[in-house]
């Protein structure tokens, strides 16, 4: 999607895409006849760069706030879910008059795609989070290994609750952790954010039982205050920091740890 990062809700239109056989192809905006039809990529262009007409794709968020499903249908057998938002938070609220007014004048005034507008109005992109989070939470639950063999997901009518449906765990941090605002730009609260985002992976994957619920502690020592200390737009905090301790700021993960 075409959008401005300035002010929220300013957004251009839906980019269009062409759909091949194996590829999705880039389109340009609408030009003066409403027709997008340059080709940004794409092989079978020959140089011409002239397609027919395309399909706007919009945000994942209306038909796929956490983007699993996508996976399952691709084949996946394990998935391991990264959320944004801690446990236990209303996952049904009502949007704030500012939300509904800005999905209006998007959808509905901006795009024209009215479906959409209705969609989103009737909560039904919240209905699909709820699922989502009930889903989530069961599979992260089972008691089944790992190892244990799985089928992919066939299609809709397969139960994605069975014994050998794939494996999905969710990670997300405790309820009640500090979320960061949409429009948060200070350093320290995003830092404190990255160390809460660590510590909840850690807890979830690390082998050695006893370390586990030792995450923030952990965090605490990799992401230390003292990284703060150093600010250069064009480096890394991290990087600098630790060429100032004399420590190898990749060090353990092999290579040069990218």
């Amino acid at each position: 999607m075409w959008a401005s990062m300035l002010l929220p809700g300013i957004a251009g239109p839906p980019v269009s895409i062409k759909r091949g056989s194996n590829f999705l192809y880039l389109l340009d905006p609408p030009g003066p006849s409403g027709a997008p039809t340059t080709v940004l990529g794409g092989p079978e262009t020959s140089g011409s760069g002239i397609v027919g007409l395309g399909e706007p794709m919009c945000d994942a968020l209306v038909y796929e706030p956490i983007p699993y499903r996508s996976a399952l249908r691709d084949g996946a057998t394990h998935v391991l879910v990264c959320r944004t938002k801690p446990d236990g938070g209303n996952v049904c609220g009502r949007p704030s008059l500012f939300e509904r007014l800005i999905v209006r004048r998007f959808w509905k005034r901006k795009t024209g795609l009215g479906r959409v507008f209705k969609f989103v109005s009737n909560m039904r992109h919240k209905k699909i989070y709820a699922e989502d989070i009930l889903y989530l939470n069961s599979k992260t639950s089972e008691t089944r290994p790992f190892t244990s063999p799985v089928s992919p997901i066939s299609g809709p009518s397969s139960d994605p609750y069975s014994p050998s449906s794939p494996h999905v765990m969710s990670v997300a941090l405790p309820s009640g952790s500090p979320e960061i605002g949409r429009t948060e730009t200070g350093r320290m609260p995003i830092f404190s954010g990255v160390r809460r985002g660590f510590a909840a992976m850690y807890d979830a994957v690390v082998e050695d039982e006893a370390m586990r619920g030792r995450g923030m502690e952990i965090a605490t020592k990799i992401f230390c205050d003292d990284i703060m200390d150093t600010y250069d737009p064009e480096k890394e905090g991290w990087e600098e920091w630790c060429k100032r301790e004399g420590r190898d700021p990749w060090g353990g993960l092999g290579g040069d740890g990218r």
